[in-house]
Parts: C-alpha cells; structure tokens; sequence
C-alpha cells in the first residue's frame, strides 16, 4: 500500500476509492506484529519505503486534496507513521512539513482541525527539536485560536496539544502566556462537577462508568494548566492574576470527578 501511494495518480485514486489508506493506519496499528520484526531487514525496507515514497506523497496529496476525508485519513496515518518513530520525526524536521500540518489546524473542518493536533502531537512527543520547529511555524497561536471552538473534541485535541509543547520547554511555555493562553484556559473550567445537589442526583454507577469511559474537558484543561505552571513563576503569576481562576480551581477541589481533584490539586502545587 505505501509503495502504491507513491506509483502513477489512476494507483493512488483507486488506494484513496478502496479506503486504503484507512486499512494501513488499521495495519500499522495492529498490536500483534510479529516482535522479530523490530529491528529486522523487514522494518528497515519499510522504514525506507515510508521515508522515500510514502511521506512525500502523503505531503502532496493533503495540498492536493479535495475530499476533507482524504485529508483526515492522510492525518490519521502521518500521526500513525511518526507516532514513536523518531527517525521519521526528525526527517518531517528537515524537510520543514510540520507547517502544512499546523496550516490544518485552521480549517473550518472539526474532524480535520482534530486529526491535525494529532499528527502534530505524534510529530512533537519527546523531542525539543521539533517542539522548537512546532512553535516557529505558528503552532502556539494556532492551538490557541482553537480554544475558541464550540466542539469539544477539538478544545480537548488543542489542549493536549498545547500541554505536549509546554512540556519540558520553557520557551514554549512563555509563549504560550504571552499569546493569552492561560486566560483562554481557564474559561474552560466547568465547575458543575463541584454541585453538590447536581452529585446527590446522580447515580453513583452511572458516573463511576462515564468516568472510566474517558476524562472531562476540565481534567485536560487543568492538567495542562499544570504543565504551563510547573516551573515557571511568571505563568502561576499570569494564572493566579486572571479573573475567577482561583475561584474556580477551589470549587473543582469538590468535585465528584477524582481525576479532576488530582489535577486542581496538582495547580495549586
């Protein structure tokens, strides 16, 4: 399938018709590949059929594409292909492809803004590098504008991705409060957690259940306060400043969502 991508455009249309980049992102996701194969003559011959043919053509088709299907299956295997890989993340460095990922983020497409934060967090984890890149091609103005969005999966998307770039990284993490982050964070904040005769209404197993299904806005938006804060006095400064912040952070203090206490707990540190 990826040699194929790279072959002649009837190849590429009929790969794209067949939903088969959609059936390598599933390929490359299975969790039984053989373990002999890391390492292997295999994995290299792959490694190098991604690097030469593979991204390339990745690139050209998410400039070229006018389906924004397309374009969220492109996202879904670049962020499957550079997940973890750190060769493939430093080659989207040199060749500057992490500014066509950011330009993403802005599309009026929720699915597509989503899966754009995704290849860009797989293209950022755990190398400064990258993160530096990320920040000079506009990603921290960007995932903040994204913060205004009315979906939620896209302010937990940009959340997660302003924590991954704020990790570790000073600069970032100053650059993020001068572009008004924090305040933009905050007003995320959901209280409704913290009443009381909201929680003695609710049935226990029933919150017990949506708890283990996936985690509030609210545990992301302070869990990424967390991170912008840790470290860096004029960021708790910024936050302490900003109106209702702390108001706000001692009503999460009583709220029924554990996960959501751990990380007020964890701003106020």
């Amino acid at each position: 399938l990826i040699g194929a991508l790279a072959d002649v455009e009837r190849t590429r249309n009929e790969i794209v018709t067949r939903d088969g980049i959609s059936m390598l992102v599933r390929l490359l996701r299975e969790p039984n590949t053989p373990i002999d194969v890391q390492g292997s003559t295999l994995e290299v011959e792959t490694q190098f059929a991604i690097e030469q043919q593979a991204l390339p053509t990745i690139f050209e088709l998410l400039q070229s594409a006018q389906s924004s299907d397309v374009q969220c299956q492109l996202l879904r295997l670049l962020s499957a292909l550079a997940f973890n890989n750190r060769h493939l993340q430093d080659v989207i460095r040199k060749e500057g492809k992490v500014e066509q990922i950011i330009g993403f983020t802005r599309s009026p497409n929720y699915l597509i803004q989503e899966y754009s934060v995704r290849a860009l967090l797989a293209f950022v984890a755990n190398d400064h590098k990258n993160k530096e890149q990320a920040r000079k091609f506009g990603a921290i103005p960007a995932l903040t504008h994204m913060l205004s969005s009315d979906t939620e999966s896209v302010l937990k998307s940009a959340v997660r991705g302003i924590s991954e770039l704020s990790l570790s990284n000073a600069k970032n993490k100053t650059e993020f409060r001068k572009a008004g982050t924090i305040p933009a964070l905050v007003d995320l904040i959901d209280t409704s957690n913290a009443d009381a005769d909201a929680a003695a209404a609710a049935d226990a197993a029933d919150r017990e259940m949506a708890e283990m299904i996936d985690c509030t806005l609210t545990t992301y938006v302070l869990e990424c306060i967390a991170v912008l804060c840790s470290a860096t006095s004029s960021n708790q400064s910024a936050f302490a400043a900003t109106k209702g912040a702390l108001s706000k952070l001692e009503q999460v203090l009583d709220s029924t969502d554990l996960r959501e206490v751990y990380h007020a707990i964890n701003c106020v540190g």
